[in-house]
């Protein structure tokens, strides 16, 4: 007991001093920094935690004077605006930092600067102090206290970002994060814009470009995908951000986005900012991918296919509206495709391509269906098909020329579509997919489509079926005859779909300006029909024409072989053109196959030899003509520049081609046009050089004549410069045919019947009333198709008798314009002066064009000779006797 008292009286003290001592302990704990605020010439303003998981700490430092600031800051010496470094040192408990690169802040009010730094150490929950040192570590500078929070360590409760939407913009575009554990409050939640993905044991090599607070934070919002928290915020105008490379200018700049709620971060997603232009320059290589594809299908399909293909109806020859929309729709969506592809692929080096929203398949749903509709009904329709040129007023025009409400209005409410989602296109953040088309816009492509097709089904409904008559009567046996006459003239072959005569025309003869400082326009691209009689020159050919055979066309090629002066070979004197392939014409066969270095034994006309044949028969003419004026004694004369006699330099051009000389006589563009100006000065001039003869070319003299005449005549029989059964009934004056003049006749001599006279007097009186020139290309036609004929010639061809010639119009100042085929063809549009000639042509009720019965022969006139057969044949043996 007594001890027990004793112990009571020694420990009694301890009681009255244990809690002052504690108290005094903790207050020492809660004042464990003392501030140098106001002694020092910098201090600590704030010290807050950034991001927890890699212990990384906001410090706001405040110098007194703002001088002394620039005294321990260090520059980047890339960048000299943005400083790398300061002169001083941060630790908390004594524990070493580093400052966050590119996160130095120099602010504008009294020298204060916020920087970022990482501490090497993980920071425990509780209070520390934080102190600010010189650069040696020696000197303290200021110390200031902090609290550090408790840290997460359950994975649930860990914010997370699982999509950005879009993942690309360019400042202040709105950008949505899709995620979780986001809290309930934006005032503790950050967005970062980092330069690299985090390595967390080189944090702090990471450059962070740019921060911002979302505007938006929305809780339990679900969409489908897991999403149940959003996250509203725009991109910042930070000057680092908005500064590219010229890589980044077209490319973007890559950045990675990560969210920190209450210091904690979420894992970073890659980002891309884009310069404010970014949306010319995918338009730009938008249009250019368009072009090149439709570019490509046009070379594929040759452009006038393609172009018929899209755009025309080719029963009518008309455009066609529902072509054309589908058309447009297609070229607009393709476009707005490829615009998000490229802005997902290359801009923002998104793996998956992007999906065409429902909206925008409707649109191609709508156009397609329409097209698909019209063409049902189209086949289900008679229609009759235009000879003239297609009109762009045919998209809102009826094939009476009648203006039609349906096509207008759907013509009208389709553009207006397209331009409204064109503008909706561009307006919109292409980066988040293509934009929805307005429910309104739909319904009014609906009607509009909807009222098309019932115009065309009212349409249909209506149209007037035609009255059979009959009274209608059976043709006669003379109709027949006559009918018969018809259908086998080369003038009423049936019309040629439009495709076909696209492939097979060939211009006649000089299509361009005689002006030699006038650029001609090129010649179109076609197919020549070259035929011996009624046989087309292919690979058949040798299956007709062949030993044994016998008829009409025989009597053509033995006719053919003995004007190309094989008359010895044929012993003509003894069996003419008797229609027989026998051993005779086989011996004229391979004599000109032997004169022309084709390999055979003559038992059958190959299509080398069909081709040369007709070669040679072209250039016959002119080389009868130019060895007749060789022996005029005149030859220098006429062969000169300035030379007024077109026939003749149109031969020599002819032949000069023939010898290898058409590019200097620019044969593509000019042919044998009849004028010696540069072009053909140019060609003599190196003719002349080749063989050894000085000229300036100005004359093309006997000598260099002799040349071409030695040069050109091995091509031929010993007696090709004989004159013809009908050159020598012209020349003795007792041939129904004879050379007709008239000052609006020029080309080529017109060799016509006597009877044909009185016609052609009128035709010339229609040039001169229009002011024209005919331009003649060819008339009389012995047997032989001539090169480049763009008709099969007939039994009974009005050109085999002199009543028919083929031309070209001049016209214009100086006559410089021509009208060939393929202007003709055109008709009713073409040049004002050319289709008043034509349709007087068409009034004269004794003369016929060709454009009338034969699209493609449109450079044709006659007068309807061959309709009597019986006149025609009792004319055609006269000329022949």
């Amino acid at each position: 007991m007594f001890k027990f008292l004793i112990s009571i009286l020694v420990l009694l003290p301890s009681f009255f001093i244990y809690p002052e001592k504690v108290e005094e302990k903790k207050e020492m704990g809660e004042n464990i920094c003392k501030s140098h605020k106001n002694q020092s010439i910098v201090f600590m303003e704030a010290f807050e935690p950034k991001d927890l998981s890699r212990e990384q700490y906001e410090v706001m430092l405040n110098f007194r004077n703002p001088q002394e600031r620039q005294k321990y800051i260090l520059w980047s010496k890339e960048n000299e605006k943005y400083p790398e470094s300061m002169k001083l040192v941060i630790a908390i408990d004594q524990i070493e930092t580093k400052i966050a690169k590119g996160t130095i802040q120099l602010l504008q009010d009294k020298g204060r600067i916020r920087l970022q730094i990482f501490s090497l150490s993980q920071i425990l929950e509780g209070r520390h102090c934080v102190k600010l040192l010189t650069h040696d570590g020696l000197t303290v500078m200021d110390e200031f206290g902090f609290s550090a929070p408790p840290r997460i360590s359950e994975p649930s409760k860990q914010p997370i970002l699982k999509k950005l939407h879009p993942i690309g913009g360019v400042s202040g575009d709105k950008i949505v994060i899709y995620g979780k554990n986001f809290g309930h409050s934006i005032d503790k939640i950050s967005i970062e814009f980092l330069t690299n993905e985090g390595d967390n044991l080189n944090y702090w090599k990471e450059e962070i470009l740019g921060s911002t607070v979302p505007y938006t934070l929305t809780n339990d919002k679900k969409d489908g995908k897991g999403f149940n928290e959003m996250i509203q915020f725009s991109i910042p105008g930070h000057p680092k951000l908005n500064r590219f490379t010229l890589k980044e200018w077209f490319l973007g700049k890559t950045v990675f986005i990560r969210v920190l709620v209450n210091y904690l971060p979420t894992k970073q997603e890659r980002f891309t900012i884009l310069n404010n232009n970014w949306k010319l320059i995918i338009i730009f290589f938008s249009i250019l991918l368009v072009t090149l594809f439709i570019g490509s299908l046009a070379f594929i399909t040759t452009s006038k296919k393609l172009f018929n293909l899209i755009v025309l109806d080719t029963k009518t020859n008309m455009y066609s509206l529902s072509k054309i929309q589908a058309f447009a729709w297609f070229v607009t969506l393709l476009g707005s495709y490829l615009y998000v592809v490229i802005s997902s692929k290359i801009i923002l080096h998104d793996g998956k391509m992007p999906d065409f929203n429902y909206s925008l398949i409707g649109l191609l749903g709508i156009s397609v269906g329409g097209l698909l509709t019209s063409n049902l009904l189209d086949i289900k329709t008679d229609k009759t098909k235009r000879k003239e040129k297609p009109l762009l007023i045919d998209l809102v025009r009826n094939i009476d020329g009648e203006i039609q409400l349906p096509k207008l209005q759907l013509l009208g409410f389709t553009a207006i579509s397209i331009i409204v989602y064109i503008f909706n296109l561009l307006q919109s953040n292409i980066l988040a997919g293509l934009p929805d088309i307005p429910d309104t816009l739909y319904a009014l492509l609906l009607i509009s489509q909807g009222g098309f097709i019932g115009g065309k089904v009212i349409g249909k409904t209506l149209r007037p079926e035609k009255p059979i008559d009959k009274n209608k009567k059976e043709p006669t046996e003379e109709e027949k005859q006559v009918e018969e006459a018809t259908e086998t003239s080369d003038e009423d072959i049936p019309v040629v779909e439009k495709e076909q005569v696209e492939e097979e025309e060939q211009p006649e003869e000089v299509v361009e300006t005689y002006d030699e400082n006038i650029p001609a326009p090129e010649n179109e691209s076609t197919n020549e029909i070259k035929h011996i009689g009624q046989v087309p020159v292919d690979l058949n050919i040798s299956s007709i024409l062949k030993y044994g055979a016998s008829g009409e066309d025989v009597k053509d090629l033995q006719s053919l072989l003995y004007q190309l002066g094989f008359g010895g070979e044929l012993n003509w004197e003894k069996y003419k053109d008797d229609g027989i392939y026998g051993a005779s014409l086989a011996a004229a066969v391979k004599a000109f196959a032997e004169k022309n270095s084709i390999d055979s034994d003559g038992s059958s006309v190959s299509q080398e030899i069909g081709d040369a044949l007709i070669e040679r028969f072209d250039q016959l003419d002119e080389l009868q003509q130019f060895s007749k004026d060789l022996k005029s004694g005149k030859f220098e004369e006429i062969y000169r520049k300035g030379s007024g006699n077109k026939v003749a330099i149109a031969a020599l051009q002819t032949l000069l081609n023939e010898l290898g000389y058409g590019e200097k006589l620019n044969w593509e563009k000019y042919k044998n046009d009849g004028f010696y100006g540069k072009r053909c000065m140019a060609a003599v001039k190196v003719f002349a050089a080749d063989n050894g003869i000085e000229s300036d070319g100005i004359v093309f003299t006997e000598a260099m004549a002799k040349i071409v005449v030695d040069k050109l005549t091995p091509f031929y029989g010993s007696d090709w410069d004989k004159p013809t059964i009908v050159q020598e009934k012209l020349e003795s004056g007792n041939s129904p045919l004879a050379y007709y003049s008239g000052n609006r006749f020029v080309g080529k001599k017109l060799l016509a019947d006597k009877r044909f006279f009185d016609a052609l007097d009128r035709i010339n009186r229609y040039a001169s009333k229009h002011d024209v020139l005919i331009h003649v290309t060819s008339s009389f036609r012995p047997d032989a198709n001539v090169k480049g004929a763009v008709v099969k010639p007939s039994r009974r061809s009005n050109h085999m008798v002199g009543h028919a010639f083929d031309f070209n119009v001049r016209y214009g100042d100086g006559y410089r314009n021509w009208a060939n085929n393929a202007v003709l063809k055109s008709y009713p549009n073409i040049p004002t002066p050319v289709k008043a000639f034509i349709d007087d042509i068409r009034k004269d009720i004794g003369l016929r064009w060709g454009g009338d019965f034969q699209v493609v022969d449109a450079i044709h006139i006659d007068d309807g000779f061959n309709l009597n057969t019986k006149e025609f044949d009792k004319l055609y043996k006269a000329i022949r006797a």
